[in-house]
């Protein structure tokens, strides 16, 4: 209810518009008129319906209103004079206009361009709602909150202010104060990755992305991957790894974009087919790979464009970016070859030759060898090639023109491609082969082709080398960036924007079916779901009104629907006939509201389909062809019998359906992929982005009203707001409740902790004030249809609270809320039957709370921890001080007792030294006594003299030449001789020599040769045997060295 001049004027409610049925469990089947500000009014009813705010006698002079207008949608103006039913309006432009009370609507004089919830607006008005993205639009503001959905509206110019560095810092940060912070794409990429972590409700989180082409679709996708892997890695410790998942995601953009993407009438960068990114997260919420689901590609646009759009991206970026050793390369040297199927080739020639450059780059980012890049652009020029293959002749037969230079180059340049024989290829194209079985024996018969059918051989041979070269890039990228295992994902959904051109095929309907089966699934979650989750759950709810596109989406593909009767026409194997087909799905489903005959149908066949956005015409003819889309048997044998191993491999997994089996279609296929992906998302918690596209010229700084304002309407966001204004964004059961935010009643330390004593106490007025509604509340409850039924067992045999488990877990809710939120009058409004509604803000407020409480126990635990460790630390400096002191004790009663033992060793060695000294002086004295007998000489000779002495003995030896030798400094030494002949040289600090028996004892090893005995001998131990030759040498080789001789 809103108040101007505190008179309650008006409460914020649509019209509601019914179709021929009437509405459907509350949802309304709005009809579709040619101009759609005529389905949002800014009439709104009061109380009683009969009120309006467009009535002359409640606007007086001087009030702030919208003034509808044909070009502009809503213009800002002020009453200048009501007269009767008429009023005098003047614009914000200065002009003054004559209006009808219809095409007024009040407004207010409030800044539009700073509401940045459309929720906040008051009242609530389409107008109101225009008004404030438009305004938000002129000052640069581009996102704008809708409630439980963001509106994005692309400003086609580029901001790298808005998604640097700093902005993802900042709201990684402050995520628990959402309202702090402006609606962003990476405040929508932050809650899912929030909700990821905290693993309540539904784990794994999807984020849709849709509006219609040329919204920026692409954009918001490629900024909410960079937001989530960049948030996800904040620890160093993993910083690397998010960057190369990353990086290598970001340089699949530039490949799947080239490949995927092509310039139409709409969108200079439309994507022509539909991808599903899945990033795929740790427990501790790491990312750690990603996977790229791909969807119907449009391979038509290979052989076929319109005269204003272009091919796929990469045709033009080969032509115009390549050098010449390249291109000679790949045989597209030739300046006299235009290329047919790359029309407008020179439209955007430096944009070309800039992204060719980063097309290579991204291939050689993502690991594609050269080798496999050169096979790669092999397959594009023999593409470029098969498209100038003219094909003459008539139904009887043709053949390829090879009168035409150009042809004729192509013709042979795509066969040498491909490695297959040119006359093999011509043959391909222009011969179909017939089987026919005949009991044991099979027969081949090969029929010639006429003109269209060998062309439309040569555009499926293209069209089917084409989508299987992009299939395996999609293929080789995911096997780049996918992880082995993965805890928990977040998918962002980047579909295809919906589409109306002049001329209107199975693509377009293809890519309109997709987004009406996701608008369904918006409706199906958002505006229905949750209204009926509230009646179900007793919560107090005025049902807003809604457009249910369901219908639409029976229409095309239920049983019976238009795919049906397609894919039936596909099986019947009969000639195509156009005008038969429409008249039959005229006649078929002419009752079908969401379907209508134009007058274009005169002309040719076609029929109308009212969408949820606007009605689009489809032209029947082609319709069967491209739905059948066949693969001649002998081009699949064409290709894998190519001497080219990339070819062969391309086709090696391809199989076509044979004769007997029933043929997979296009639309059923496309429905299938269509089922999987919405079975996925409705296993996530999905977040919704609304791409609004503010003008057709794909140009900044225009704001086309009447097309912005037909997007809003298409999307539902009026509803959205009207539901969001006064719902519940979240919702949890008691249990989940208690489960996660039951702490707050053990470790609150606010005035509100003695909340668990005042649960039994009776007497507290609080406690009254809390319970007591939620006691009547319960009674309610009980009361509806299908509630459980109360436990008959009497109060004083219950358990001690005498509360039912149920009524027992709504209690302790009531208590946590009041705890974090106070005592307020609309707490027990947020209680049903099994779950607690949660008022915007509320949720983060708990979590805050919670954080909260875990950090400051974690700080307690954390400061344990560092006591324990910091205990265990000086425990362990302890132990070495200890160590130490023992090693040392123990070090120094070893020396000790070495100390102790080398004294004794040298005591008794001194005292050996010294017996040994005494007994030899004896025996010096001995000798000395005999010295005067005559039968023992005894001189003292020198060293020179005692050899001499010897060498005597030794008639066989060389005295060797002594007359130069120094014999001054020769030491003397003692000799005796005895009866047995035995020389006995003694002195005191040096060893003796004793031989005997030809045998010589010396601790120096002579320089002889030696025999050594083969087995030891205590007696020879240490003697050598030597002949009586050898035993002639020098005695000087013998002995120690003492010097000079």
């Amino acid at each position: 209810m809103s108040s101007v001049n505190g008179q309650s004027l008006c409460s914020s409610k649509l019209p509601v518009l019914t179709g021929r049925n009437g509405p459907e469990k509350g949802a309304t089947l709005a009809k579709r008129t040619d101009s759609p500000l005529k389905d949002i009014s800014g009439n709104i009813s009061g109380k009683n319906g009969k009120e309006c705010i467009g009535e002359a006698k409640l606007l007086k002079q001087g009030m702030p209103v919208f003034v509808h207008h044909d070009l502009n949608a809503w213009i800002e103006g002020t009453v200048a004079e009501v007269t009767g039913k008429d009023m005098t309006i003047k614009l914000s432009t200065g002009k003054d206009i004559v209006v009808g009370a219809k095409d007024v609507v009040l407004r207010t004089n409030c800044t539009y361009a700073a509401v940045e919830d459309l929720t906040q607006l008051s009242p609530l008005t389409a107008p109101a709602v225009f008004q404030c993205i438009k305004s938000r639009y002129h000052s640069d503001i581009f996102y704008t909150r809708a409630g439980f959905t963001l509106v994005a509206v692309n400003p086609f110019k580029e901001l790298p202010s808005m998604y640097d560095n700093a902005t993802i810092v900042r709201y990684h940060e402050h995520h628990g104060k959402r309202k702090t912070l402006s609606p962003h794409v990476y405040s929508v990429a932050q809650e899912a990755y929030c909700s990821l972590k905290q693993q309540t409700g539904r784990v794994n989180q999807s984020v849709v992305v849709s509006g219609e082409s040329g919204a920026g679709k692409t954009v918001t996708a490629k900024h909410l991957m960079r937001y989530l892997t960049t948030v996800s890695n904040t620890n160093i410790s993993t910083l690397g790894t998010g960057q190369r998942i990353e990086q290598r995601i970001l340089d699949s953009n530039p490949i799947l974009e080239a490949f995927g993407n092509a310039s139409t009438t709409r969108n200079h960068n439309s994507s022509r087919f539909g991808k599903y990114i899945q990033l795929q997260f740790q427990r501790s919420g790491q990312i750690v790979g990603a996977y790229v689901q791909t969807y119907l590609l449009e391979k038509t646009r290979v052989v076929q464009q319109a005269q204003e759009e272009r091919n796929f991206h990469i045709f033009y970026q080969l032509l115009n970016g390549a050098s010449e050793e390249e291109k000679a390369d790949w045989l597209l040297q030739h300046k006299k070859v235009e290329f047919a199927i790359a029309s407008n080739r020179n439209t955007q020639l430096g944009c070309d030759q800039q992204l060719w450059a980063c097309t290579k780059d991204a291939m050689d980012d993502i690991g594609l060898s050269k080798e496999q890049q050169r096979h790669v652009f092999k397959v594009l020029g023999a593409v470029l090639h098969l498209g100038n293959t003219q094909l003459d002749g008539d139904e009887d037969g043709c053949y390829v023109n090879t009168d035409e230079e150009a042809c004729n180059v192509s013709f042979h340049a795509a066969s040498q491609l491909l490695g297959v024989d040119s006359s093999t290829l011509e043959k391909t194209l222009t011969f179909r082969q017939i089987t026919a079985s005949h009991s044991r024996r099979q027969s081949v018969f090969h029929k010639p082709c006429g003109a269209a059918e060998s062309a439309s051989r040569r555009d499926c041979l293209a069209k089917l080398l084409y989508a299987r070269l992009f299939d395996w890039l999609v293929n080789f990228i995911n096997q780049r960036i996918m992880a082995e295992a993965h805890c928990s994902s977040v998918g962002l959904l980047d579909i295809y924007g919906f589409e109306s051109f002049d001329t209107n095929s199975l693509e377009q309907m293809c890519i309109n079916y997709a987004n009406e089966r996701l608008q369904q699934h918006f409706v199906a979650h958002f505006l229905k779901e949750l209204q009926t989750d509230y009646a179900k759950e007793a919560i107090p709810w005025t049902f807003t009104g809604y457009v249910d596109n369901r219908p639409c989406v029976e229409l095309l593909d239920a049983n019976p629907s238009i795919f049906a009767l397609l894919n039936e026409e596909c099986n019947l194997n009969r000639p195509a006939n156009a005008r038969g087909l429409s008249d039959r799905i005229l006649s078929t489903f002419g009752g079908n509201q969401h379907l209508e005959r134009t007058k274009r149908d005169r002309r040719e066949p076609c029929f109308a389909v009212r969408h949820y956005a606007s009605s689009v015409q489809y032209v029947v003819e082609g319709l069967l062809e491209k739905n059948k889309d066949n693969v001649p048997p002998e081009l699949l044998t064409l290709l894998q019998g190519s001497t080219s191993p990339f070819i062969v491999a391309l086709f090696k997994d391809y199989e076509i359906d044979g004769p007997g089996r029933k043929k997979k279609t296009v639309l059923s296929k496309f429905k299938s992929s269509l089922d999987t992906l919405l079975k996925t998302l409705n296993t996530t918690d999905f977040h919704y982005i609304r791409c609004i596209k503010p003008n057709m010229t794909c140009k900044a700084g225009e704001f086309d009203g009447r097309y912005v304002l037909s997007q809003l309407q298409a999307c539902g966001i009026m509803e959205t707001v009207e539901i969001s204004k006064h719902g519940y964004p979240a919702r949890l059961t008691y249990l989940e409740f208690i489960q996660r935010y039951g702490l707050v009643l053990r470790h609150d330390s606010g005035p509100s902790s003695r909340w668990t004593t005042e649960l039994h106490t009776a007497d507290d007025k609080e406690n009254e004030l809390l319970f007591d509604p939620l006691d009547r509340l319960l009674m309610k409850h009980l009361a509806l249809p299908d509630s459980p039924r109360q436990k008959s067992t009497p109060k004083k045999k219950r358990r001690r609270t005498g509360l039912s488990s149920c009524d027992h877990s709504r209690k302790c809710c009531a208590a946590i809320m009041k705890t974090v939120f106070g005592l307020y009058h609309m707490l027990s409004q947020q209680f049903g039957r099994t779950k607690l509604f949660l008022k915007d803000g509320q949720l983060e407020q708990l979590e805050s709370v919670r954080s909260k409480i875990l950090s400051r126990h974690a700080f307690t635990i954390q400061c344990a921890w560092r006591r324990s460790q910091q205990w265990k630390r000086g425990m362990v400096r302890a132990a070495v001080i200890i160590q130490a002191a023992v090693r040392g004790w123990l070090e120094r009663k070893s020396r000790e007792c070495l100390h102790k033992a080398a004294t004794l060793i040298q005591k008794e060695w001194k005292a050996h030294m010294c017996r040994r000294e005494l007994l030899r002086s004896k025996t010096c004295q001995a000798v000395t006594a005999h010295s005067l007998e005559p039968t023992n000489a005894l001189t003292v000779q020198t060293d020179a003299e005692i050899f001499n002495c010897w060498r005597g003995s030794n008639t066989n030896y060389t005295s060797p030449d002594l007359t130069n030798t120094d014999l001054s400094n020769t030491s003397t030494r003692t000799v005796v001789q005895d009866s047995n002949s035995e020389f006995v040289c003694s002195r005191l600090d040096r060893t003796y020599l004793r031989t005997s028996g030809g045998i010589m004892s010396i601790r120096r090893m002579p320089r002889v040769k030696i025999r050594f005995h083969t087995k030891a001998n205590q007696v020879l131990k240490g003697a050598h045997f030597i002949s009586q030759r050898e035993f002639t040498c020098s005695l000087t080789d013998c002995l120690p060295d003492y010097g000079q001789v």
